[in-house]
């Protein structure tokens, strides 16, 4: 097996511009443009379709499963074979890059056109993945397509999740044609995905490519707390029963809690808050918001949401008028990855001469959630702008996205074989 074959930059970068134009917002400050693309949104249904057309002329097998999960397959010379799946996401957060998720399908994509360009003919087939509601900026669930493919979420319970608009997402696919008739991924051999960092390590520490030992643990959660609305210049203070108020104490003691744990890597964000009836001169009667915390240990992350149910009870206790709920949304364990897969990545990285360092992803990915189903593993690429996400100045140069691309050729050969 050759080691000179390598990806194609402009073609990657090209492809990652012409998908950048779908969901498209300038940003003048950043003298960057990133992208507006929540799942099943018109810009995620354009951008999925142009991944198909891609997918149909590179000779791939599209189909859609009944979350919406798109997979192009490449059959091998022995179709018998599990196959390797490669890919990741196109759909984006509100406002967010132009890299996050669509870089590994466009890479996934690149190495299908380069075996194909090479006439090399793999033994196992090959697919690549595009995932539904990685990023669950529209229903509240992320990385939900693959963990209902992997089984964590049943299909039941995923469709009749509801949008901020009502939408449920049986209702999104039905209405963009996305609603499959079955599940597509059966016993995969492995799972590869390219990422960019969304960190700072790789581009502080000058190296081209990361290899993830895996994802640290996730909780999600959603806390209404009502007190009364009143005037602002007209109720006094110890009258008032201030939702904002209460709300604000709330995240800022798992801010403090937050900090207090920093050494053991937890950390703590408010995403979204939501005062009502969001009117300057009116106390609020009722504040809502997203709370989302990670830590590599879980038993720190559970320490931790015993310290949130600890608050919401204390605030419950003062009997100062307010009410107080906290509902978890999202609920995910560390997963490790392959040790075995990621010894053949890091491998043909030093065969090809690429500075390589572990690190563990501070983000979620379909990879965690794939891992249930194969073993799995990550190619993570470094960012420029102290690698800043979910912005416009969310950045890779060409060369180290061309890198990790080529570098995920060499281990998809390795893991399909070439035919003789």
């Amino acid at each position: 097996m050759t080691d000179q074959l390598e990806v194609d930059p402009e073609q990657l970068w090209s492809a990652l511009e012409e998908l950048g134009s779908f969901g498209r917002y300038e940003a003048p400050e950043a003298d960057l443009f990133g992208v507006s693309r929540p799942a099943l949104s018109p810009a995620d249904v354009a951008a999925r379709r142009w991944i198909m057309a891609r997918m149909e002329e590179l000779g791939l097998t599209v189909q859609v499963d009944s979350v919406g999960n798109v997979f192009g397959r490449l059959e091998g010379s022995e179709p018998g074979r599990s196959p390797v799946v490669i890919g990741s996401h196109v759909d984006s957060v509100p406002q967010g890059g132009a890299f996050d998720g669509a870089l590994g399908v466009l890479a996934a994509l690149e190495v299908v056109r380069t075996l194909r360009s090479a006439a090399i003919v793999l033994r196992g087939p090959l697919i690549v993945a595009v995932f539904t509601e990685e990023e669950g900026s529209r229903f509240g669930v992320d990385m939900l397509g693959s963990a209902v493919a992997a089984g964590r979420i049943p299909l039941a319970e995923a469709l009749a999740l509801r949008d901020p608009d009502g939408v449920t997402l049986a209702e999104a696919l039905r209405d963009t044609g996305f609603a499959g008739p079955g599940f597509v991924l059966d016993a995969p051999l492995a799972y590869l995905e390219i990422h960019i960092e969304q960190g700072p390590l790789l581009s502080s520490s000058d190296s081209d490519i990361g290899v993830p030992t895996g994802v640290q643990a996730i909780s999600w959660h959603e806390l209404t707390v009502v007190g009364r609305a009143a005037h602002a210049g007209a109720t006094p203070p110890q009258l008032r029963v201030d939702a904002a108020r209460a709300a604000t104490r709330l995240a800022d003691r798992m801010f403090e809690y937050a900090s207090d744990h920093q050494d053991h890597g937890l950390t703590a964000t408010v995403g979204r808050m939501l005062l009502e009836p969001g009117v300057t001169n009116i106390i609020p009667g009722t504040a809502r918001f997203s709370l989302d915390m990670r830590a590599p240990d879980d038993e720190v992350l559970t320490a931790a949401e015993a310290h949130l149910h600890a608050l919401v009870e204390e605030v419950r206790a003062e009997r100062t008028g307010l009410a107080c709920e906290s509902r978890r949304t999202v609920r995910t364990r560390p997963v490790p990855f392959a040790e075995s897969l990621r010894q053949v990545v890091a491998g043909w990285a030093e065969r090809l001469g690429y500075r390589h360092r572990s690190l563990i992803s501070g983000a979620g990915h379909d990879a965690q959630e794939m891992a249930a189903l194969c073993p799995s593993a990550m190619i993570f690429v470094p960012g420029r702008h102290d690698g800043i996400s979910h912005s416009p100045r969310e950045y890779s140069e060409p060369d180290a996205c061309a890198k990790a691309a080529t570098l995920l050729l060499h281990v998809v050969r390795t893991l399909c074989e070439e035919s003789p």
